[in-house]
């Protein structure tokens, strides 16, 4: 009988946790690259990468003139379009410049920043300022990655679309970068040589980040500043160290949103974008109406494999959990949350692009996790007694019945789960066909001839190609691809 208890009552402690979550997430990982090479450029591609490609071709095919060709575009869209002048860099840069055959050197490593920053950001957390094992860190580090990753709103335009994935989820993934070497800057360590280089490397990517989306770009002051006041009260002296790089923050992030091409912008968009006070009013509400989206049975049930590793993390003596601090979590990060609504309201009069929505949903994600760790945090000091959180096997079993049983129900598996989506698009071929078509596309896009018409594909995997020309050869993704190799005219038919 004290066997067969002792099998019933036995339960996976903080390593099996880690483990468990890396081996889940290293499961995502392996089709998400795989079908990055099949991944094809398409249209702001072309449009940001051309004055890119010309100055690389003229200056004898060298990565020194690319990237000046980059830095050139970047100052011309800064009059023309828009001031996010880190992105524009990055958006010239397309790996099909150097060869149509390396556009996957793109997805890959959309996919590898976006990973890496999560892992950055959380481990900092967990080590500095929870003082986590090493056990306990890795666990939420691979558990928050799961989550982010599988659940992406959009895997296209988040990785398999260079242009659109590196301009928010590539600028996002350089904000946690940053926001982690604050954090560490703050906290600081044994060697104060560390230090140092942290606050000097903080000045050149505080003028990166300030140069990204502007979802990005005002999410960054408002967490600092909080947690600016936060150091404050407590007294820590070491916050003066990010004074430098705050200045140098303001600098990059006034020189984008004064860009003369940030008025052309928003005169394409008159009618529609709203006022600053509007944009932020509605930015609560189209929060909740995403809330109530993001907020779904399969985000949940992730989350409750993360309560174990919760309780862990907050076993800490280092920070203090009080009753009035939950309310006040909640109203604070349902603020932050919804203040990712808000630049979209304003620059355009919706948040309907996907590629926006993805880091809307990562940023809901994190807000969720912070009031769990909050709300864990008053529990486990009401409850000193119970050190470990004992969850037995079995309810890991039947966690998984249900979890497989809502996966077989899902009406639309590949879009709602990254990894499955890739997963299937590579087994069943549709990915290969898909590229062999392309390829043929490109054969003709490389010969003499002046008028380029194209069939359609036949199939047309969602993640790889989520539009197609059209057969008006005036169209912008049409023009974009013209002018890009250099034709007179490229359509497509039936």
């Amino acid at each position: 009988m004290k066997t067969i208890r002792k099998i019933l009552c036995w339960s996976p402690n903080e390593k099996i946790y880690a483990i468990g979550f890396t081996l889940i997430l290293f499961t995502c990982l392996v089709p998400l690259y795989r079908l990055t090479q099949y991944a094809i450029p398409f249209y702001d591609d072309f449009n940001y990468s051309l004055p890119v490609w010309v100055e690389y071709k003229y200056g004898g095919y060298t990565l020194k003139a690319a990237i000046a060709g980059s830095i050139k575009n970047a100052l011309i869209t800064r009059n023309s379009w828009q001031g996010t002048y880190s992105s524009i860099f990055l958006m010239g840069l397309v790996p099909s410049i150097f060869g149509e055959q390396y556009y996957f050197l793109g997805p890959v490593f959309l996919i590898t920043i976006l990973t890496l920053s999560l892992f950055v950001f959380w481990g900092v957390i967990a080590r500095k300022v929870f003082g986590a094992s090493a056990w306990t860190t890795l666990a939420l580090q691979s558990g928050m990655a799961v989550i982010v990753l599988l659940l992406i709103h959009t895997a296209q335009q988040g990785f398999y679309w260079y242009n659109g994935g590196i301009h928010y989820i590539g600028m996002f993934s350089f904000e946690l970068l940053y926001l982690s070497l604050m954090i560490a800057i703050l906290y600081g360590g044994k060697r104060k040589w560390l230090t140092i280089l942290g606050v000097l490397v903080s000045l050149p990517l505080a003028f990166f980040v300030a140069g990204g989306n502007f979802i990005t770009a005002l999410q960054t002051p408002i967490l600092l500043v909080t947690a600016f006041a936060l150091a404050a009260l407590c007294r820590n002296k070491r916050v003066l160290l990010w004074m430098p790089s705050f200045v140098i923050y303001a600098i990059g992030f006034i020189y984008s949103v004064t860009a003369p091409g940030n008025k052309v912008r928003a005169a394409f968009f008159v009618g529609r974008a709203l006022p600053p006070v509007q944009a932020i009013l509605k930015s609560f509400p189209d929060a909740i109406t995403f809330a109530r989206e993001f907020a779904n049975w399969r985000t949940l049930l992730l989350y409750l494999l993360l309560i174990p590793v919760i309780w862990h993390l907050v076993g800490t003596e280092k920070i203090r959990f009080h009753v009035w601090g939950i309310p006040l979590v909640a109203i604070w990060s349902f603020c932050v949350y919804a203040a990712t609504c808000t630049p979209g309201l304003y620059g355009t009069g919706a948040n309907d692009l996907s590629r926006m929505v993805n880091l809307i949903k990562i940023t809901f994600q994190f807000a969720l996790l912070l009031n769990m760790i909050y709300v864990f945090g008053v529990l486990r000091s009401f409850l000193p007694k119970l050190a470990e959180l004992k969850v037995p096997w079995f309810l890991f079993i039947g966690w998984l019945l249900v979890w497989n049983f809502f996966f077989r129900i899902a009406p639309d598996k590949i879009g709602q789960y990254s990894a499955y989506g890739a997963h299937y698009y590579h087994t069943s071929g549709e990915a290969r066909q898909f590229y062999s078509e392309y390829e043929e596309r490109l054969q003709a896009l490389r010969s003499s001839q002046e008028d380029i018409v194209f069939s359609a594909y036949t199939i047309r995997p969602w993640f790889l190609g989520w539009t197609d020309l059209t057969d008006d050869p005036y169209a912008e993704p049409n023009v974009a691809m013209s002018r890009y190799y250099g034709k007179r005219s490229i359509v497509v038919i039936p």
